[in-house]
């Protein structure tokens, strides 16, 4: 069983990657989001997760993008949607308990 999930694994496309290491790069803003301490690091946190969208973005073709999406299941799709609002929500949490300071 753990050689067909290796073999499996090795098998996604470039997008597919990327896909998900963004989603681990996006999970990971989150918390770091809700935990930070000033609005300072906030925005430093946000920096460096739209930086880092930007180079994973980057290493993609136009193709490979097309590609995902034609292979992309229901519950891909929502899974990315659900993350990109927890991410949104993060940011709208941090303004909150920054906001005026």
């Amino acid at each position: 069983m753990a050689m067909l999930t290796t073999v499996f694994v090795g098998c996604k496309s470039k997008a597919e990657k990327a896909i998900e290491e963004m989603r681990g790069i996006t999970q990971q803003f989150i918390v770091d989001m809700n935990y930070a301490q000033s609005k300072e690091e906030a925005l430093q946190i946000l920096k460096a997760y739209e930086e880092r969208g930007k180079y994973e973005e980057m290493k993609l073709s136009e193709e490979d993008k097309k590609e995902y999406l034609q292979k992309s299941n229901w519950e891909d799709i929502q899974e990315n949607q659900r993350l990109q609002k927890e991410a949104q929500q993060a940011i709208e949490n941090a303004k909150k308990r920054f906001r005026g300071k």
